[in-house]
C-alpha cells in the first residue's frame, strides 16, 4: 500500500512538473512577443470596458433592409470595409509581428534547438538523464500557436464590443428600430466569426514558413 501511494505521488509530481515546465515555456514565448501581446490586451480592454465601445457597432444599422437583400440590415460596403480593416490592419499585423519577434530572438532559438535535439534523441531511444526523459517539449507548440491566438483575439475583442452594443440597446417605443439594430448586430457578429474562420483557415493552408527558425516544416 505504501509503495502504491509512493508511486502515485511520484507520478503526480512528474505530471505537475511537466505542466509547470510547459507554463514557463508558454510564458517565455509571451514575453518575447510582449509587444503584440500588450497591444492585443489593450484592444481587448478598450473594446470590453470603454464606455464608447457600447454604441460602436450600432452605427452599422440600416432603418430598413436592402431591397435586394430583405434580411440584411448592415450596409454591405461598410461591413466589407470594416472586415478588411480588422483583418488587414489588426489581425494579420498582430500575427506577423509576433511571429517575426519569435523568429528573430536568439535566446529562444537556442532553446528551440535544444528542444529539437531532445526530440530527436527521444525518437532514437537514446539514453537520457531522468530529467531529460521527463522534460516536455512544449516550446515549439507555443511558438506556433501564440501568434495565431493573438490574431484570433482581435476578432474576439470585436465580438465583445458587439455584445456590449447589443446589451446596451435602449428600450424605445419604436420597436422596429430596436429590432433593426438587434438584427444588424447579429449580422455583423456572424460576419466577424466567418472572417475569423477564414483567417484561421488561411494560416493553416499557407506556405510552410516556420514560426521559429528551428520549426521548419510547420505552417504559420
Amino acid at each position: 500500500m505504501t509503495a502504491l501511494l509512493s508511486g502515485i505521488l511520484r507520478h503526480l509530481r512528474a505530471c505537475l512538473s511537466r505542466v509547470w515546465h510547459c507554463i514557463l515555456q508558454f510564458a517565455l514565448v509571451l514575453w518575447v512577443a510582449r509587444v503584440p501581446v500588450s497591444t492585443t490586451a489593450l484592444g481587448l480592454l478598450l473594446l470590453g470596458f470603454a464606455p464608447q465601445a457600447q454604441d460602436l457597432f450600432v452605427e452599422f444599422t440600416r432603418r430598413a433592409p436592402l431591397p435586394w437583400l430583405p434580411f440584411a440590415f448592415v450596409p454591405p460596403g461598410r461591413a466589407i470595409a470594416f472586415l478588411l480593416i480588422l483583418t488587414g490592419v489588426w489581425a494579420l499585423p498582430t500575427h506577423y509581428t509576433a511571429r517575426l519577434l519569435l523568429d528573430t530572438d536568439d535566446r529562444l532559438y537556442g532553446r528551440l534547438e535544444n528542444e529539437e535535439n531532445l526530440k530527436r534523441r527521444k525518437l532514437r531511444a537514446e539514453m537520457l538523464t531522468e530529467e531529460g526523459a521527463r522534460q516536455p517539449c512544449c516550446l515549439h507548440t507555443s511558438c506556433v500557436w501564440v501568434p495565431r491566438l493573438l490574431g484570433l483575439l482581435t476578432f474576439v475583442a470585436v465580438l465583445i464590443a458587439i455584445l456590449r452594443s447589443k446589451l446596451n440597446l435602449p428600450d424605445l417605443q419604436q420597436k422596429e428600430v430596436i429590432a433593426a439594430a438587434d438584427q444588424a448586430l447579429a449580422e455583423i457578429a456572424v460576419l466577424v466569426v466567418l472572417s475569423a474562420v477564414a483567417f484561421s483557415f488561411t494560416l493553416s493552408i499557407g506556405p510552410a514558413a516556420p514560426t521559429c527558425r528551428s520549426c521548419a516544416g510547420s505552417p504559420t
